[in-house]
């Protein structure tokens, strides 16, 4: 049987209005500040399997599925997927689950439906308001596929950011672990042998750059060289305290220049 309220065909078996009702159209679920309410659905391996909840005394709404709760938004409109609370500090989204591996779809996927082709991936977007309360896009992480080709599964990370115009590309790991830094081809125009990280300055007259600065007057700088089992083979470094450049091979000074 099916009850129709405010329409005399109902088409399910409980129908509230009909389209020609004008006007907001509810049902309403009514308790006292420490009451709950539930819209409960069920069947014939359990009365309760899924059910929405909402909890006066602490002002939650809770899902449950396959009588589990799966996800809850508290009182402040922070959604906890996995967890029923987290620190005070959450204003936003919290999602809990076990370990996963690298090769998994992890904790959060996000992909894209298109059809494969290059430059196609899921993109995580960070932004802000920049004048009063208008928001705008400031920074992107996303995994995109590295080529058009059929089948291959080869992508890279891509991290975007923006100056005073659009956002554009600062920096890309590439599928062979390459990084490019304001270059999303670290491997082009670079050596085989030489080309794990490239730096490079689109600007028409710039040069490109790495500063290594100590945070002491007595401090330094160096950049090392090491074998695969981790011996030094080589130092370049840089003292705060005397301004001297030191170069060293095998564990040994083999040259200074001084200030």
């Amino acid at each position: 049987e099916s009850l129709g309220i405010g329409t005399t065909s109902p088409d399910g078996n409980l129908t509230v209005g009909d389209t020609s009702t004008s006007g907001d159209i509810s049902i309403r679920i009514k308790g006292n500040a420490s009451s709950r309410g539930f819209l409960m659905f069920g069947d014939s391996g359990g009365v309760q399997l899924g059910d929405i909840m909402y909890d006066h005394s602490d002002n939650h709404m809770r899902f449950r599925v396959n009588n589990t709760e799966r996800m809850r938004i508290d009182s402040s409109g922070n959604v906890l997927i996995g967890t029923t609370s987290v620190g005070s500090s959450l204003d936003g989204l919290a999602v809990a689950g076990s370990n996963q591996a690298v090769s998994s779809r992890g904790n959060i996927y996000v992909y894209t439906t298109d059809s494969q082709a290059a430059d196609k991936g899921g993109q995580i977007t960070f932004g802000g308001s920049y004048t009063g309360t208008t928001e705008t896009i400031w920074a992107a992480v996303a995994g995109r596929k590295e080529n058009g080709t059929d089948t291959n599964t080869s992508g890279y990370l891509q991290f975007s950011t923006r100056a005073s115009g659009g956002i554009e590309e600062a920096m890309r790991i590439d599928s062979s672990g390459r990084v490019g830094i304001g270059t999303s081809d670290p491997s082009s125009n670079t050596s085989t042998y030489y080309d794990d990280l490239v730096i490079k300055n689109d600007t028409s007259g710039s040069g490109a750059g790495i500063t290594i600065q100590s945070n002491s007057t007595n401090g330094f700088g160096a950049v090392e060289f090491r074998k695969a089992d981790g011996t030094q083979v080589g130092k370049v470094y840089a003292s705060s305290a005397d301004g001297q450049l030191a170069f060293e091979t095998g564990g040994s000074e083999a040259m200074r220049i001084d200030s």
